[in-house]
């Protein structure tokens, strides 16, 4: 009977690391469920912002955007040849006026 009492209590021990341990293992799969829930929503904002990225322009498309509405459409207006009267003549003042409404047409126009 000695020998059954000794051996109830060993295993009542064992049972209640046992207890113990599966409250352990209960916290652990809780923590592990939540960490999954985290990698998968930002695995989902992963997926969204690389969407979004996508969608931006590239560099080459910024640089030709850039190229086609640039100031540098304006190389076709000529320069000012000679230089005008001193004190200008309203022919002078004329030419000048037609040069700048030229280049502010060219520039309109990009």
């Amino acid at each position: 009977m000695t020998d059954a009492v000794l051996m109830r209590g060993q295993l009542n021990a064992l049972k209640a690391l046992n207890d113990a341990l599966q409250a352990q293992v209960t916290t652990l799969q809780a923590q592990v469920t939540a960490l999954q829930s985290q990698v998968n929503l930002m695995a989902s904002q992963g997926a969204a912002l690389a969407q979004q990225v996508s969608s931006l322009p590239t560099p080459e498309m910024v640089n030709d955007a850039i190229a086609s509405n640039s100031a540098a459409n304006a190389n076709a207006v000529q320069l000012l040849d000679g230089t005008p009267s001193d004190p200008p003549t309203q022919m002078d003042v004329m030419g000048l006026m037609y040069k700048v409404n030229e280049l502010i047409t060219t520039v309109h126009r990009s």
